[in-house]
């Protein structure tokens, strides 16, 4: 029988490490796989809590260089997992500055037939997330400079249910209480810094409880201390159309020295809309 202190019980443990680059300070790890896993982290996170099963996880890491803090990975994927993440306030939070310098690149992930479910402090919201297939691609995390970039990201067959458990349901669409299906999302690039962001988003569609239905959304967007950039805003739902384009300083309704905006927008709004 499984104790009350086990963090992680997996059924069978596949791992396959390469000895002589551990010499050089570095792992190189052709697979780690891991089936039939169930997982509780009890209070071994400070305000959070992750408990749940997965099916199948499976990483292939080229490099894990400890000199140089980076770690290139060939592909992750998880399998049928089901996991329900817990957080809570009552951690002290620590003040201690703190530095992560680790740069993490990995050429493909993926997620198939998962469930999330997150419960924010005294289960006040609860977001829950139904995955059907997520694949990114040629992604790049600089932990030490705040940079993220991903080449591309294609979501299929996946929902979203949000719940603020402490406010009453209404009819129409209720912004308490969302439910999305049938979402299907895609990115040809995403780039964040502390100096901007950039994305393009190539596809999104997706069904709302309500009814509501969102039969296609693209945009190019950017975004910088000083501007933002949307071009190609494309909506359509099956009543309405909406297209703009829009460049606008930050400092444009500035009452001294104001910035420059320029927008062009056209739309079709039906009653049902």
């Amino acid at each position: 029988p499984q104790r009350k202190d086990t963090l992680l019980l997996a059924r069978s443990v596949v791992c396959d490490i390469r000895m002589m680059p551990l010499l050089r300070g570095k792992v190189e790890v052709d697979v780690l796989q891991l089936d039939g896993v169930r997982l509780n982290t009890m209070d071994m996170i400070a305000d959070c809590r992750v408990d749940g099963r997965v099916g199948q996880a499976v990483v292939e890491i080229h490099t894990l260089d400890l000199k140089h803090d980076s770690v290139i990975v060939n592909t992750a994927s998880l399998t049928d997992a089901d996991l329900d993440i817990c957080l809570s306030d009552t951690a002290q939070k620590d003040t201690a500055e703190s530095r992560t310098p680790w740069v993490v690149a990995v050429a493909k992930a993926s997620v198939s037939r998962s469930r999330v479910m997150l419960h924010l402090p005294g289960d006040t919201l609860n977001i829950e997330g139904r995955i059907g297939d997520i694949v990114v691609d040629n992604a790049l995390l600089d932990l030490a400079e705040g940079v993220y970039s991903v080449s591309d990201i294609d979501i299929r067959r996946c929902g979203v249910r949000y719940d603020n458990r402490f406010e009453p349901r209404t009819k129409g669409m209720d912004y308490n209480h969302l439910a999305f299906t049938e979402m299907n999302v895609g990115v040809d690039s995403l780039y964040y810094s502390p100096d901007g962001m950039k994305v393009r988003l190539r596809a999104c569609n997706m069904k709302e409880k309500s009814g509501f239905a969102l039969s296609s959304l693209t945009f190019v967007a950017s975004m910088d201390a000083d501007r933002l950039h949307v071009h190609g805003f494309n909506l359509l739902t099956p009543y309405s159309t909406v297209s703009a384009d829009v460049d606008m300083d930050f400092t444009t309704f500035d009452k001294t020295n104001p910035g420059k905006a320029r927008a062009a927008f056209k739309a079709s709004v039906g009653a049902d809309d």
